[in-house]
């Protein structure tokens, strides 16, 4: 199929007889410039922290309204925790909360859910996931895909528990890193900015440096550091798209066997949203790097994976923390207001504030986990044998170097492989060649 393509967040299309138009009814950084604009002089902390209560309170309450039963996924974290917390100061009756558990002590945040549970006097629902529900579950996700994912597998689980239960809307905490600068890619962006003039180096040392500390420290995101080291630029169109690349070009290059590649879309999409003379190009750094997020990966992979695996139970999963409003109030702060996690400042502490009485100390300072499945040990054991079938499929694949992957897969971490090994499968059970 060709000329098929997906329409971009924020746009319509008109169709009349044979013609059809596109064009864009709502841009996030525009709507911000506009929050921006109307900013008082001088910002008082407090005052912000009391508005952005009222917001997200106002977005929680909107998207509680439902005329059927209506549940919220919990583990225990900041989001999760205030969505929980705010649903629960709205509503008149108990709340419905899911989270998964697995028997990996290292990995599981039930206890964590469960004091959250016991604080709000939610109906907790606490799923209880074994090896045999992995392998039965993980082959109905793959058909579940419309699109190849190598995550969701645990959206697709809970969904199911939640759907099982009576529940067929939860709210999730979806969307809170991207505003408030909860992922290690904000730090990192920052001070790639501030050492930028480690560029001035020549390039030819910069590359020493770089395969040094890849000797040192071998792990994919040394490899990474290395090739920003290698670059002439860092800027963050140059330096953002590896963030959320889990191949670098030169490893795609030698899966394909190809000596060129099609243009990096992410960084093609900075370059001209943030360019000057943009709504963009004025905004704050971090918001920068929030554009970058909600418009790659919480666009089209968090959501779309929530949209697609929890639809497969027939579940609508609600993103409070996506509500235009807040979106645009949080994005036209300066960043000194919103500073990324790191050795001198905890996470999404603007947000802590916001929820004062809701979100402990001892919530807001546990170390950032997410829902995290025990991959590395599933790929070796009781998901062998459907890794294998995918990555054969892939090799198969006449557009593939079988040597040059199986030289990748040798030295890669769970998420490589099973990404692989899920777009193999892809393949085969589309016909797509």
């Amino acid at each position: 199929m060709q000329d098929i393509k997906l329409l971009e967040a924020g746009c319509a299309i008109e169709i009349q007889d044979e013609s059809t138009e596109v064009f864009r009814w709502w841009n996030t950084a525009s709507e911000t410039q506009k929050a921006k604009r109307n900013l008082p002089p001088e910002l008082d902390s407090n005052a912000i922290a009391k508005d952005l209560r009222e917001t997200l309170t106002s977005s929680v309450e909107a998207r509680m309204q439902s005329d059927v039963p209506i549940g919220a996924f919990l583990s225990g974290g900041i989001d999760s925790t205030a969505i929980v917390g705010l649903m629960s100061e709205i509503s008149e009756k108990p709340i419905d909360t899911f989270t998964v558990s697995i028997d990996d002590s290292s990995l599981d945040e039930s206890q964590f859910a469960r004091k959250v549970s016991e604080k709000f006097h939610t109906q907790h629902h606490e799923i209880q996931l074994t090896t045999d529900d992995v392998l039965q579950k993980v082959p109905a996700a793959l058909e579940a895909m419309d699109h190849p994912s190598f995550d969701g597998l645990n959206t697709y689980i809970v969904s199911g528990a939640t759907h099982e239960a009576g529940v067929t809307v939860a709210l999730s905490g979806l969307g809170s890193d991207e505003i408030f600068a909860g992922y290690p890619v904000f730090e990192r962006s920052v001070q790639l900015m501030k050492h930028q003039w480690i560029a001035s180096w020549p390039r030819g040392l910069r590359r020493l440096v770089g395969m040094s500390y890849q000797t040192l420290f071998p792990r994919e995101g040394s490899r990474k550091r290395a090739e920003i080291l290698a670059g002439n630029y860092f800027a963050l169109e140059h330096t953002y798209p590896l963030s959320r690349q889990l191949f670098l070009d030169s490893d795609v290059k030698q899966i394909l066997g190809s000596k060129t590649l099609a243009n990096n879309a992410v960084f093609e999409w900075i370059t001209d949203s943030f360019s000057p003379g943009t709504e963009a190009f004025a905004l704050p750094f971090l918001s920068k790097v929030s554009l970058a997020e909600l418009h790659t990966y919480l666009g089209h992979t968090l959501l779309r994976d929530t949209d697609m695996f929890s639809m497969a139970h027939s579940l609508e999963v609600r993103a409070p923390f996506l509500d235009h409003n807040l979106v645009t109030k949080v994005l036209a702060l300066p960043d000194n207001l919103k500073p990324p996690r790191s050795s001198s400042n905890p996470p999404k502490s603007l947000l802590v504030k916001a929820l004062d009485g809701i979100v402990s100390e001892d919530i807001s300072m546990r170390e950032k986990q997410g829902f995290v499945l025990p991959w590395d040990a599933w790929l070796k054991g009781p998901l062998d044998q459907i890794y294998s079938e995918g990555i054969e499929a892939l090799a198969s694949s006449e557009f593939i170097h079988e040597r040059a992957l199986q030289k990748i897969l040798s030295s890669s971490t769970w998420s490589r492989k099973w990404s692989l090994s899920v777009l193999g499968y892809y393949l085969k059970r589309h016909g797509l060649r």
